[in-house]
C-alpha cells in the first residue's frame, strides 16, 4: 500500500535534510551551528534545526515558515 503523500511542513529538519533542503554539506550546517548563525535542538540523539530559520537563513518569507512556540 502506497503511503499518501502529507502537505504538512515538518516543524524541524534533521542535520542531513536541512542540508539538502539548503543545497549546502552537512559540515556547512554544523559550521552555522557551531557560530550561532543557526539554532538547534537535541531531541533524543537526533540534533534538529527549525524549519523557520531554514527560511530565514536563505531569505526566504516568514509566510513560509510555521509560527514558532
Amino acid at each position: 500500500m502506497k503511503r499518501a503523500q502529507s502537505s504538512i511542513t515538518p516543524l524541524a529538519h534533521r542535520v542531513e535534510d536541512a542540508a539538502g533542503m539548503v543545497g549546502v554539506s552537512t559540515s556547512m550546517i554544523w559550521k552555522l551551528i557551531r557560530e550561532g548563525k543557526l539554532r538547534s535542538s537535541k531531541i533524543g540523539r537526533a540534533t534538529v534545526i527549525p524549519h523557520g530559520d531554514l527560511v530565514a537563513l536563505i531569505g526566504g518569507s516568514a509566510v513560509d515558515a510555521p509560527p514558532q512556540t
